[in-house]
């Protein structure tokens, strides 16, 4: 049986990615939008059975700040999801606070710790928390809550 692809992403004004196959890492980045979508289509492409990005939700305490914001990481899901579907490859959104189980300290445990790359790193943490809770095909067991 093949391994899944899939891709990891942080979306926003720097959009960070990782793509994963099986459980390993094949390669990460961190670009621009517009540069982004040539990665999404070229996976795409390739076929990749998921794409887990982190959703962004409005809260209170952060609608003051806001205002008169044209909402950049929102139209950059929006994209994703529609070329997604375009495509027939599932979109899954996770919440921001879930990629925090793989801390910097975690990463450098595993050897997939890149300094300066933080958008980067949080697409990684978003596709190990997918694939450790979700599809649970990680094992974690040796790493503390």
């Amino acid at each position: 049986m093949a391994k899944k692809r899939i891709l990891a992403l942080d979306p926003g004004g720097t959009c960070g990615w990782s793509i994963w196959v099986g459980t390993e890492l094949e390669e990460m980045g961190q670009d621009p939008p517009a540069e982004f979508f040539k990665v999404l289509r070229r996976e795409l492409e390739r076929g990749i059975d998921a794409v887990v990005y982190e959703r962004y939700v409005l809260r209170a305490n952060a609608s003051r700040a806001m205002i008169g914001s044209e909402f950049e990481v929102v139209q950059v899901i929006g994209v994703v999801r529609y070329l997604c579907k375009e495509a027939g490859v599932v979109c899954i959104g996770q919440m921001p606070a879930q990629r925090m189980f793989f801390t910097n300290e975690r990463l450098k445990e595993m050897g997939i710790y890149r300094r300066g790359a933080p958008h980067a790193l949080d697409s990684v943490r978003h596709g190990l928390y997918y694939l450790a809770f979700k599809e649970k095909v990680l094992d974690i067991s040796g790493y503390q809550a």
